[in-house]
């Protein structure tokens, strides 16, 4: 018989696989977002690794070069005399973000009142994955408010 803790570890392997590989694609056109994609493609082989300090690691990658994203693509957004300040703020903004986004759930996986000493390493991964569908679907609407408002050159 398998044990609880097997069944979580596929329930966790799960939960992390499965909303990065939605977010990569385009839900109208099937069509992978090549921004998101180029991301998951980085930090896909730490999080595939069933080592829970790489596969945190490789979640923290994937969190950064989000946010790079979106950073990048604001100045295509802003004009140049608000890009800098857009920058900034956005900046500041996803810092808090992900402590609010990852602390909330940290907590909520990892202290919680029926874990004991410990809810097991494979939690410490998890925190970062609703982060993660925030700054894919922020990604997803800059570029589609990029398109709709953008003049063709």
């Amino acid at each position: 018989m398998y044990s609880y803790k097997f069944y979580g570890l596929i329930t966790v392997s799960i939960f992390l696989s499965l909303p990065m590989a939605y977010a990569s694609v385009d839900m109208k056109t099937n069509v992978p977002n090549p921004q998101i994609e180029k991301c998951r493609s980085q930090a896909q082989p730490k999080l595939d690794s069933g080592i829970t300090a790489t596969m945190r690691e490789g979640a923290m990658d994937y969190s950064k070069c989000l946010e790079a994203t979106i950073l990048n693509l604001a100045e295509h957004i802003y004009p140049n005399e608000q890009q800098k300040k857009a920058k900034a703020e956005i900046a500041q903004q996803l810092g808090e973000l992900s402590r609010a986004t990852v602390g909330f759930y940290w907590k909520l996986q990892n202290e919680n009142q029926w874990c004991g000493s410990s809810c097991g390493t494979m939690w410490h991964v998890t925190p970062y994955a609703p982060y993660h569908a925030i700054l894919e679907k922020m990604i997803q609407d800059m570029l589609a408010t990029e398109q709709l408002y953008a003049v063709p050159k």
